[in-house]
């Protein structure tokens, strides 16, 4: 394995320093009227008109007259002709306003059907569920709340029954009255 090169001592990079800092005070203008301006940037080497040596544009273009020309003013487009929705300016009594505001309801209104009825009482699978998930957690509720002196077995009935409740949940599965889709 080649051995690295060992780094220069100490002496070799401070003398090396002071020269670079030297070349560049020297080219450095002593006073800020000695400032470079562009001319003088142009005359450095390597800075030169980078088109020179090639053939001129045909079509110069104009030269601009401001960098940030005023702003055109424009007016302002005209309010919409009427509205198809009646816009409420105060109480009034025009029947018209009326008429329209009863046209509009009798279309955009919304009746929902009539709730389904609860099932009847022979369906004993869906009077468990209810009385499992709603029985179950009150008991537990009120072991918590109250802290009745009674024994452990109301607190395993109340878990007892919201489980039970939840797994006859469960099994109902109402496969008939699946839809597509969420109802309404």
């Amino acid at each position: 394995m080649p051995e690295p090169d060992p780094l220069p001592p100490e002496d070799d990079l401070d003398a090396r320093f002071e020269e670079i800092v030297a070349q560049l005070r020297a080219e450095q203008p002593s006073t800020a009227g000695d400032a470079l301006t562009v001319r003088d940037l142009d005359d450095l080497p390597g800075t030169g008109d980078p088109t020179a040596g090639l053939p001129p544009p045909a079509d110069p273009a104009p030269p601009r007259d401001a960098v940030n020309p005023p702003p055109v003013f424009r007016p302002a487009p005209p309010p919409p002709r009427g509205l198809d929705v009646p816009v409420w300016r105060g109480a009034s009594g025009d029947a018209a306003y009326d008429e329209l505001l009863d046209q509009i309801e009798a279309e955009d209104h919304y009746e929902p059907p009539p709730p389904r009825p609860l099932p009847p009482q022979q369906d004993l699978h869906f009077w468990g569920i209810i009385i499992g998930l709603v029985g179950g957690p009150l008991i537990l509720l009120w072991l918590v709340l109250f802290r009745p002196d009674v024994s452990d077995l109301w607190g395993w009935a109340g878990a007892g029954m919201t489980i039970g409740g939840f797994v006859l949940l469960v099994l109902r599965g109402d496969d008939h009255d699946r839809g597509d889709g969420a109802v309404v």
